[in-house]
């Protein structure tokens, strides 16, 4: 019996350490991103973030490993369908656009319709979302 509340005692200090750990890996990441915004810092900050998903799913058995795979395939799915190109493409504005535009890759998947380009008087250096 007090072999197993020793084992349970480890457990439940490693699961916390790892929340922890978890928790703390993400402040860095988010900061990291928000110091030094940009495509190249992204994909490095995305590198780091593999090496953790790896780690872990390299403790996965084969039944695991299919359920995971399986879950990432859908996130990943809705992901894409959901964002799109859009939320990189946020921070530039098209060189030349035609006065009717056509609907995102996202907009397309939802069946959304395309809206007329906003007057001119409207138009702004950030990209406004406008809810009708």
């Amino acid at each position: 019996m007090r072999d197993e509340a020793f084992g349970l005692r480890d457990l439940a200090k490693s699961m916390m350490s790892c929340a922890w750990a978890m928790s703390v890996f993400g402040m860095r990441q988010m900061t990291g991103l928000l110091s030094a915004p940009g495509q190249a810092r992204a994909k490095e900050l995305a590198q780091a973030v593999d090496k953790v998903t790896d780690a872990a799913t390299a403790t996965f058995d084969d039944s695991t490993q299919t359920i995971y795979r399986a879950g990432t395939s859908i996130q990943n799915a809705v992901i894409d369908v959901t964002l799109g190109s859009a939320i990189f493409d946020a921070g530039r504005l098209p060189e030349a656009e035609p006065e009717s535009s056509t609907p995102s890759l996202a907009a397309d998947a939802l069946g959304a319709q395309a809206q007329p380009a906003l007057p001119e008087a409207e138009r702004g250096d950030d990209w406004i979302l406008k809810v009708q």
